[in-house]
């Protein structure tokens, strides 16, 4: 084969070829074919402007992705679609292969972020998108509020003739000043009416050209206008240190990517990737180690809630390793629940199984089998949904437990089981996006005040009870091993947990 006719080559043996000839010496040569190529997208990739210059260091580090990207590209042109079969340009698409990728690490780079947020209805009318802002379970458009102020001023000053056209602007503006994510559809202009605007006799559409006034009771519900905004920001979660270790810290703000040279990426990628590496070892090493060492009374469940760690680590890289490596939680990604249903979902998947219980063996059949210690029991409990599309966790049965005999609260949602919406006596449990130990997040198709009812297991409200303990001690193993293999000591009890 010659370097030059590489690409042609592999085209005319495809229907030949087995997944072994793709190796990674030919990864190599076609890495060689397209190295002019590669060194022009490394440029696009991190440079600002055709005058800058791209470091080695930030064409070797594209080169090596570019390697994985060709293998990944090439084994699906010959052997999972086969693309050879109709003729298509094998050039084409790994030189289309490699344009992705500069595109995908200038994204990353960039860390551009696309959010859809709620925007003023009526400055979407005159083509201005205004973001709003929550304040106090309304949302504020600071451009309207403004205006309202301002044309408040002005009917003072104005005369009769224009009073009325002026009182009409101020009308609108005040009323998305400050007004309700929920709305209707006005039957005549078809626009957004807030729901804040209503009055006992019903609701007059705030727009100014528009003279709807009605009953609330036949408007049909509308979905709050919304709009993409894009944010240009690279945030950092991983631990930089100083060479004299006296200044550790964890990077968790938001700098601009301007700011990010190919080297900084590269180091932090570096470090993101033992951190995973180290923390699936642990993982691995603490599962063999309890097949060995535990008692066939608990080895099924601590197995499985380390599987649970394992298939979180997969699904949520970032998050797992903040949690785990960092030992820092977000807010908005409750994961210990998250972990608890996935063991919930990989215990039921598991069953039937037998354990040793003293010298008897039981059959575990069922996720509310007794001697497997997972529920509680049933709940039920009836609540509305709140303006954020959120039912809260209202729970009658507590828990009561310690030395103190201590009241936890309502015991927690471990698996929930029906939300019924009780204007229609039908299921929205295909309505549900996620639920944690406390609360449970609709969608956004279910209106304001809905009332419902929810049934679910029921856990206790404390993390070291039942299989709760497992998550908790099987965490601070999991921790303690990885803060040790990182830093070659033992973690200070209290640090951090």
């Amino acid at each position: 084969m010659h370097e030059e006719n590489i690409i042609n080559v592999i085209y005319n043996n495809a229907p030949k070829m087995v997944m072994e000839d793709v190796d990674q010496a030919l990864i190599d040569r076609v890495v060689s074919y397209y190295d002019n190529r590669i060194v022009y997208f490394a440029k696009q990739t991190y440079c600002d402007n055709k005058y800058d210059r791209v470091s080695s260091v930030a064409i070797e580090a594209f080169k090596e992705q570019t390697k994985q990207e060709l293998l990944s590209a090439l084994n699906t042109f010959i052997f999972t679609k086969q693309h050879w079969r109709d003729g298509r340009n094998l050039n084409s698409y790994l030189i289309k292969t490699i344009r992705n990728l500069s595109s995908k690490i200038k994204l990353d780079k960039d860390a551009i972020k696309r959010a859809n947020v709620l925007v003023c209805p009526l400055c979407k009318l005159v083509g201005r998108r205004e973001p709003l802002v929550s304040e106090s379970r309304l949302w504020r458009c600071s451009h309207c509020s403004s205006e309202a102020e301002r044309i408040s001023d002005e009917i003072g000053k104005e005369n009769d003739a224009k009073l009325s056209y002026l009182q009409g602007l101020y009308i609108q503006h005040k009323a998305f000043s400050l007004h309700s994510r929920r709305g209707y559809r006005c039957p005549e202009c078809s626009r957004f009416i807030p729901h804040s605007v209503t009055k006992q006799y019903g609701a007059v559409c705030p727009y100014h050209d528009c003279m709807f006034f009605g009953s609330i009771d036949g408007l049909e519900p509308m979905n709050h206008p919304v709009g993409s905004f894009a944010r240009k920001v690279t945030s950092l979660n991983v631990t930089i240190k100083s060479q004299d270790n006296s200044n550790n810290k964890v990077y968790q703000d938001i700098f601009k990517s301007d700011d990010m040279s190919p080297e900084d990426c590269l180091d932090i990628q570096a470090r993101i990737k033992e951190e995973y590496e180290v923390l699936l070892s642990v993982i691995n090493d603490q599962m063999e180690a309890i097949k060995r060492t535990n008692s066939e009374r608990t080895m099924t469940q601590k197995l499985l809630m380390y599987k649970a760690y394992k298939v979180m680590l997969n699904k949520y890289p970032e998050e797992i390793i903040s949690y785990l490596v960092h030992r820092k939680q977000q807010s908005d990604f409750p994961i210990q629940s998250r972990i608890f249903q996935e063991y919930v979902k990989l215990m039921e998947n598991y069953l039937p199984f037998t354990i040793n219980k003293g010298n008897e063996k039981i059959d575990i059949v069922s996720l509310t089998d007794p001697d497997l210690s997972l529920f509680l029991g049933v709940s039920k409990f009836g609540a509305n949904v709140n303006y954020n599309h959120i039912i809260p966790n209202k729970t009658k049965e507590t828990y009561v437990g310690g030395r103190k005999f201590k009241d936890y609260g309502p015991c927690f949602i471990g698996r929930l089981i029906d939300v019924i919406d009780n204007n229609t006596n039908q299921s929205i449990l295909d309505k549900v996006k996620e639920y944690s130990f406390v609360q449970i997040i609709m969608d956004e198709s279910v209106e304001e005040d809905t009332p419902v009812t929810v049934t679910h297991f029921r856990i206790p409200s404390h993390y070291e009870m039942d299989s709760l303990v497992f998550l908790q001690r099987i965490r601070r193993q999991i921790v303690d091993s990885v803060y040790f293999r990182l830093n070659n000591k033992k973690r200070e009890i209290g640090d951090n947990k």
